[in-house]
């Protein structure tokens, strides 16, 4: 009875006003992770060109499966990689976008030595408004499976980069990474999610309030999601009958493409991620949708709380953030014998204090917007662990971005 109560709790969560994101700001880089999760994408460090910043994939003309397809060359992971169609490396085209505008001072590619996947030669051209493209560069990578710089000179602003393939040594073109390094020099924010889009071929609708993304994407085994932005990205977890998971989507510039990976269980590294690929579309009929913060949580035992919302000092945006306040409002006043914990990591600032303070100051400003409510903050337990104790071991950036997050946790 106890179960059955908190999980009818977490049914009832309001409506109400749209989502505000913070934007990544003019003149910002992505700051090191603490150096004891600085895992296998040290060669990714500076690299703008990243999913987990909000970089997407806008076209591309193929791949050898979708376990090698475009997405995983701004993954962020130095081992995934595009890989071409056998023997059709050399006629391939990718256009990419980063989430602002962007003063690439240097380019960098990764692709393998081996001659059965080095890609000789390719094409790289750069647009502000991903129409009308002009050369940026023709790039020669030598034989070596490091990354390898290629300066702009003088450097040239861009939001669209469109790589083409031109020679390969062997059957395959792979590129395990394409790096933008620079400065954002215009402040973002991203078009919203909102609306109908076609995934990987499936129907799929998405809807914000109060913070609170969700989504469903329809087929013989339909996804349901739920989450929240981040100013760069729409971080979700999702629930497909057994099945749950993580997912995280970017939406290009153009506000018509997006690109997405989910795992299945937990975004580490032995749990292989899902591509999605998703252009806008007409809406069809309403697909069949789980209440997924439930049904999440009886499965896990444990909640991220993406539709909370924080200024950089780590103060709780309320108004954004009203759908998830509701939810823990609603689970607070429900009876029962144990309480609930909130546990608050953070992962993407230089320092173990400097995470540590973050992570404090989050669960602080929680626990004061809960009692302005009326909540009895005794109601949970607090745990605020920054860098400490991750759910899963964390090699690169987008498990940083997953994982720091306030969680629920359930008894």
């Amino acid at each position: 009875m106890r179960r059955a109560a908190f999980l009818v709790a977490l049914l009832s969560v309001a409506c109400g006003a749209p989502r505000v994101s913070r934007d990544v700001q003019a003149g910002e880089t992505p700051a090191a992770p603490p150096a004891q999760y600085l895992g296998r994408d040290q060669s990714e460090q500076g690299n703008l060109l990243n999913i987990a910043y909000g970089a997407s994939v806008v076209s591309r003309t193929a791949e050898m499966t979708l376990e090698f397809s475009a997405v995983r060359a701004i993954d962020g992971d130095p081992i995934s990689s595009w890989t071409s169609p056998p023997s059709d490396g050399a006629q391939q085209t990718i256009v990419f976008s980063v989430p602002a505008r962007t003063r690439v001072a240097q380019i960098g590619i990764q692709t393998p030595a081996s001659p059965l996947f080095h890609l000789k030669s390719a094409q790289l051209d750069s647009s502000i408004d991903g129409v009308t493209f002009t050369p940026l560069m023709t790039l020669k990578p030598a034989e070596t499976d490091a990354v390898q710089f290629f300066p702009v000179t003088p450097p040239r602003d861009v939001v669209y980069l469109r790589l083409s393939t031109l020679e390969t040594s062997g059957r395959f073109a792979r590129v395990n990474s394409l790096q933008v390094h620079g400065t954002w020099i215009e402040a973002t924010k991203p078009p919203a999610i909102d609306g109908c889009w076609t995934i990987n071929g499936l129907a799929a609708r998405f809807s914000t309030t109060n913070g609170h993304v969700t989504g469903t994407i329809a087929g013989d085994h339909p996804v349901s999601l739920d989450g929240g932005s981040d100013g760069a990205v729409d971080r979700f977890v999702w629930v497909s009958g057994p099945n749950r998971g993580f997912a995280a989507i970017t939406t290009a510039p153009d506000g018509k493409h997006l690109s997405g990976l989910r795992w299945y269980n937990e975004p580490a590294e032995y749990s292989a991620a899902e591509s999605w690929f998703g252009e806008r579309s007409k809406c069809a009929g309403e697909a069949r949708s789980e209440e997924v913060p439930a049904r999440f949580l009886a499965l896990k035992h444990r909640l991220p709380l993406y539709g909370l919302h924080f200024d950089d000092q780590g103060a709780l945006l309320e108004q954004d953030s009203a759908a998830a306040l509701d939810l823990l409002a609603n689970l607070a006043r429900q009876p029962a014998s144990q309480r609930f914990r909130l546990v608050s990591r953070e992962y993407r600032l230089p320092g173990k204090e400097q995470n540590q303070q973050r992570s404090k100051a989050r669960l602080d400003s929680l626990r004061s917007a809960l009692e302005k409510r009326g909540i009895d903050a005794r109601r949970f337990d607090w745990a605020a662990l920054g860098s400490d104790a991750p759910p899963a071991k964390i090699e690169i950036e987008i498990q940083r971005n997953l994982y720091a997050v306030i969680e629920l946790e359930a008894p």
